[in-house]
């Protein structure tokens, strides 16, 4: 429910809305062309999900190389039917925390692809604050994230940043972000008016940081169900934006 003449409020439910009209896409190594992806898809690896534990967390547990999964998923992808997808193509999702990430050969492989669009999801954003922190004082936390994000704007890579933090806020924007996705907070996942709360706090520091110049806020959709296998790998831009469990 938004309140009249709340801002922040308003602004929340224009990136529910432009949430909506995301995909997120399980890559099943069954290969196939980059040119059946759109610009509303994300694109990740396939996240076994662990029983108890949301999707997004399953995907941040130390018994899995997020990159080289998807690494190995796009070695299967031709993308001989675009020379350059640009920002008609998919969002790839890259874990931008990992300190073994050969950058050269992940831009690499996107590059051959024609895939030019990135950003830093799974997030270890999506922890408590604190404990984001203590990641950051180990080297694996969202300054890490940030470098990485920086390096592959450098190398010519259109970035998107992910938040779940007001205090990160200032340094996303200034990746000039093509767009900023609001990533749930995991201490929270299964509040939705505390999800409610946090993401329009982020709404608003959004607001003040960037001004009427402010990149496109969307908040990231759902992942399919478990219980639902016909929609297994993709989630409809019809479901709404409160994250599945």
């Amino acid at each position: 429910m938004v309140a009249r003449g709340d801002p922040d409020r308003a602004l929340l439910a224009d990136a529910v809305q432009q949430g909506r009209r995301l995909r997120r896409r399980m890559l099943d190594g069954s290969g196939g062309l980059v040119a059946r992806w759109g610009a509303a898809d994300i694109l990740y690896p396939r996240i076994a999900q662990v029983d108890g534990l949301s999707v997004e967390l399953s995907g941040l547990l130390p018994n899995r190389d997020h990159n080289a999964d998807l690494l190995a998923a796009l070695s299967r992808v031709h993308g001989a039917s675009v020379s350059d997808a640009g920002a008609s193509g998919p969002v790839v999702a890259l874990f931008l925390a990992d300190p073994f990430l050969r950058l050269p050969d992940v831009a690499g492989a996107l590059r051959r692809l024609g895939l030019r669009r990135v950003v830093n999801l799974p997030s270890v954003m999506q922890y408590q604050p604190a404990y984001a922190l203590t990641l950051d004082g180990l080297g694996i936390g969202p300054q890490r994230e940030f470098r990485t994000l920086a390096a592959l704007a450098d190398a010519g890579f259109q970035v998107s940043t992910a938040v779940a933090h007001a205090q990160h806020v200032t340094q996303a924007l200034a990746m000039r972000p093509e767009q900023v996705f609001l990533a749930p907070r995991f201490d929270c996942w299964f509040d939705p008016a505390m999800q409610e709360t946090e993401f329009a706090g982020l709404c608003q520091a959004i607001r003040l940081a960037a001004g009427p110049a402010r990149p496109p806020i969307r908040v990231l959709p759902p992942w399919p169900r478990p219980s639902d296998p016909a929609r297994a790998g993709s989630t409809s831009a019809q479901d709404t934006a409160r994250p599945s469990p």
